[in-house]
């Protein structure tokens, strides 16, 4: 029933009175309020994935060529949500970048996706960074939207089994992304014979040697020296030192850590296995603007073994920044 309005009733409701509405408006508008809220509730998405099978995609890339999500099936995958203009975004860039030289050797992909952003400012922060893993614009937004980001940076780290293994709402740290990448590894890996990368504080916790390399003759190893004085440098001179790494022993030596003491440094090593009377080249980084440090600064590198008499092996340079 609804109240029939007559001149007696026109005009404001007494406190007193009470309005009936008929079971058919109600319907009506209770369907429409649940209708908006369902529609609200699927433009927000109900926040970024967190679980589950990562949506397939393409994305075309900055430097030519496509990039396929199913083409990267079996390894575990990084997608970063980027954009130039995203001052959190700067921040954790050079970590991104020293994690995928350190993990490309061991089964781990980065992919980034340019977020609402121009091409030639998209491009200036790649080259600014120096950043090598595969980066291309979100065209339409259409990945941003099938992954339901809500903003940037947000960083989708996917199993060797394709499912969402760990979400990243802004910006991460080099801690967390170690952590996640060595548990979706399996705890370790046995040392590779390939070169390997070393960045700051990542030691990547390692398989136990097997074979000739744990019950093999022992290797010996030595350094060419284990102290550079690079002098006075200005914060925009990069220090590029090399060291020569040999094997004196009688067994294969195995790198099975390597990383640096701060992330001004990085470290290459030509190879992760030498063997007996082997030698490779360890070539370390020193980036002086990198935190921006003036006066006397040390950084090292540390080398851990299979040498039964000498397991951890420090490479150290010093000198004094000066001022810009």
């Amino acid at each position: 029933m609804r109240e029939k309005i007559t001149e007696e009733t026109k005009g404001p409701p007494s406190p007193s009175r009470t309005i009936t509405v008929s079971r058919g408006t109600l319907i009506t508008v209770v369907v429409a309020l649940l209708l908006l809220f369902a529609s609200v509730l699927w433009g927000l998405g109900g926040g970024p994935l967190d679980g589950g099978p990562a949506p397939l995609f393409t994305l075309g890339l900055f430097d030519g060529g496509e990039l396929s999500l199913e083409d990267l099936s079996g390894q575990v995958v990084v997608i970063n949500f980027w954009a130039s203009w995203c001052a959190p975004c700067r921040e954790e860039a050079p970590t991104l970048e020293r994690a995928w030289r350190a993990y490309k050797e061991r089964g781990v992909a980065f992919v980034g996706v340019d977020y609402m952003d121009a091409e030639p400012w998209a491009r200036a922060f790649i080259e600014e960074f120096d950043i090598t893993y595969p980066n291309g614009p979100d065209l339409d937004s259409k990945i941003a939207h099938a992954y339901r980001i809500r903003g940037v940076p947000e960083t989708f780290i996917v199993d060797r089994e394709g499912n969402i293994a760990h979400l990243q709402i802004g910006p991460l740290d080099e801690t967390t992304l170690v952590e996640v990448l060595e548990s979706l590894l399996g705890g370790g890996q046995l040392p590779t014979a390939g070169p390997i990368h070393a960045i700051h504080e990542i030691a990547p916790s390692r398989a136990p040697l097997t074979g000739s390399l744990a019950e093999g003759p022992p290797p010996d190893i030595e350094v060419s020296s284990t102290y550079y004085d690079f002098g006075s440098v200005h914060p925009s001179e990069e220090v590029i030192q090399e060291f020569t790494v040999r094997n004196l022993g009688q067994g294969d030596l195995a790198v099975t850590s390597f990383y640096t003491t701060c992330g001004c440094t990085t470290a290459d090593l030509s190879a992760g296995i030498i063997p007996p009377g082997g030698q490779a080249t360890l070539t370390i980084y020193f980036d002086p603007d990198f935190h921006e440090v003036v006066g006397e600064v040390e950084r090292g590198v540390i080398v851990e073994s299979n040498d039964p008499d000498e397991p951890v092996v420090e490479i150290w340079l010093h000198g004094i920044v000066l001022e810009p």
